[in-house]
């Protein structure tokens, strides 16, 4: 298994671009340097990141806040992708 241990920001956010089609989004160090917020206030960042995941192909997002991060990918499959509750729209239109 391949593991990659970013230091930097920029290297985070190619790592991101580069994993898009798999999300690994959680309270990291990044959004906390970003934000400037402790782990238990970084919930918004974490969403922000698994909303441009998925708008960008991301098909599996890894969270520890389920409940919200769950509501944040259904909201933002809906949006994108033109699914609700997880089906496929019949009159959606691909955007």
């Amino acid at each position: 298994m391949l593991k990659i241990i970013a230091k930097t920001n920029q290297t985070n956010v190619v790592l991101w671009l580069f994993f898009l089609s798999f999300c690994l989004s959680t309270k990291k160090l990044y959004i906390g340097q970003v934000l400037d917020l402790p782990v238990e206030d970084r919930v918004e960042g974490t969403a922000a990141t698994v909303a441009l995941s998925i708008a960008n192909g991301a098909n599996i997002v890894r969270v520890h806040d389920v409940k919200q991060m769950a509501r944040v990918a259904k909201m933002t499959d809906s949006i994108i992708r033109g699914t609700e509750n997880g089906k496929e729209k019949k009159d959606s239109k691909k955007i």
